[in-house]
């Protein structure tokens, strides 16, 4: 009894010599440390488990480092706190960004051609897209790996930052392949902000070396002039509020031009609309329509519909115009005998541009015909003859037998169709085309209809010309 007694008292008095331990957590509990006190001059160091039991007490239960333990054990520190455990901390995922797959920014560079000289005039001004198409690809934010503190606890990876899609007028955004797609034809527009809309319509102050030429998938406005030398295509209409100079104008819609065309016999007007504008010179026109004007000049016009020249002028002069139905004008020619040619067609002017190539077409179809009915004839006169064909010849005979009836049913196609042609030029009615000239018809004017033609040589005044009984009839009004 007594030596129990005696081995309790060892026992109290070595717990009296040991030092006291204090667990400081960090407010982010991303850390713990160990404080240790002396309790007596004589304190003992502490033990391993004391110190774990000290920890467990605290709340640490991660990210114990083992080996700082079995250091303060052996040779403990009375003055410093020691970093006994370390948590991590959760991580941020990477932030959303885009991925632009056109230009946001146009540098208007010349293009460098294959053969290494550079075209000033395309500055990659329009970028045109079709609907679907790709325009920006978005890359969302993803979450960043989990932490975990000094207590066990996990911290949640955060969601890096989000970024807004880019979508404005005409575009959308497909969750499934993470695109912005137009879903229009047009340009595309890429605001300050980064917003992509694709517009159908361009307005423009000029067009000249500042822009380039100009392809634009909907409607262009030119509140100025479009300079010489330079070309505006659109797939809609063309407005030009000032003055087209030797240039190229092309629209799938109507062109309006506000002031002149002055084409330096270098200017090209292409629409499949109407053409309106107060004067016109020396140009190259074709216009699907009608067209609209106060005077045309010294021009080569073809118009698949009437002309009409109402204004203070009101004149054609010079050059030649190919018109489908009817043209009404004040003045045609002037007092000084400038030879001026018009001819009506009296319908389609296209119908005898079509039944030229369309007979072009069978001329080509026949000799190939030709051809290959002699390749086919001369080879089997050599077999008839019991002579061998060499390689060369039997694949020549043998592609013409597989050619020959293609050709005679492609020629047959279009035979039918110089038939429907010459049935559609028949049967125009003649009483559809007529000229109507409000002043006069001056001398140097010559006057077409269809295969039928008249030189005035007497200046008319007030005049309706149109066919009747097969001539070609100036009558006064």
């Amino acid at each position: 009894m007594d030596q129990i007694k005696h081995e309790e008292g060892e026992t109290q008095q070595e717990q009296a010599l040991k030092p006291a331990i204090k667990v400081a957590i960090t407010q982010n509990r991303l850390e713990a440390y160990i404080e240790l006190s002396r309790t007596s001059t004589f304190t003992l160091n502490p033990e391993p488990c004391d110190i774990k039991a000290a920890l467990k007490e605290a709340g640490v239960v991660y990210g114990i480092n083992e080996a700082v333990i079995e250091t303060l054990s052996e040779n403990p520190s009375y003055t410093d706190a020691v970093l006994i455990a370390s948590g991590f901390s959760e991580q941020v995922g990477e932030n959303g960004y885009l991925k632009y797959l056109i230009e946001k920014k146009k540098d208007l560079k010349p293009t460098v051609n294959a053969d290494g000289t550079v075209d000033y005039r395309n500055l990659g001004l329009i970028h045109n897209v079709e609907p679907n198409e790709a325009l920006c690809e978005v890359y969302h934010p993803t979450k960043g790996e989990d932490g975990r503190d000094v207590c066990g606890n996990v911290l949640e990876g955060r969601m890096g930052r989000d970024i807004a899609i880019p979508t404005g007028k005409n575009t959308r955004y497909d969750e499934e392949s993470k695109l912005v797609l137009s879903t229009a034809s047009g340009g595309v527009d890429v605001d300050s902000k980064g917003v992509i809309s694709v517009v159908d319509i361009l307005k423009l102050n000029t067009v000249d070396n500042s822009t380039g030429d100009i392809v634009f998938n909907g409607d262009v406005i030119v509140n100025g002039d479009v300079a010489s030398g330079f070309k505006v295509d659109a797939q809609g209409s063309i407005v030009v509020k000032g003055t087209v100079e030797g240039s190229k104008l092309i629209a799938k819609g109507d062109i309006m031009v506000g002031i002149a065309v002055n084409g330096m016999n270098t200017a090209k007007i292409r629409t499949e609309g109407s053409l309106k504008c107060k004067h016109i010179q020396n140009c190259n026109i074709t216009v699907g329509g009608d067209i609209f004007a106060d005077s045309i000049m010294h021009c080569n016009i073809e118009c698949n519909g009437s002309i009409e020249l109402k204004g203070k002028r009101g004149a054609i002069i010079g050059g030649k115009a190919l018109i489908a139905y009817t043209l009404t004008v004040q003045t045609i020619g002037t007092n000084a005998h400038v030879p001026t040619f018009i001819t009506m067609a009296g319908g389609d002017i296209t119908l005898s541009t079509r039944l030229t190539e369309t007979k072009k077409r069978v001329g080509a179809l026949d000799a190939e015909l030709l051809t290959t009915v002699q390749t086919i004839k001369w080879c089997n006169e050599l077999i008839k003859k019991g002579q061998e064909l060499k390689p060369f010849h039997k694949n020549a005979f043998e592609k013409s037998k597989q050619r020959l009836q293609p050709i005679q049913s492609e020629r047959n196609e279009i035979l039918e169709e110089i038939n429907k042609i010459q049935e559609e030029i028949n049967n125009i009615d003649p009483s559809k085309c007529f000229i109507v000239c409000t002043e006069y018809i001056y001398s140097g004017v010559r006057i077409a209809f269809g295969t039928l033609i008249r030189n005035v040589n007497d200046s008319f005044i007030n005049s309706r010309v149109c066919v009747i009984d097969g001539e070609i009839s100036i009558l006064s009004q």
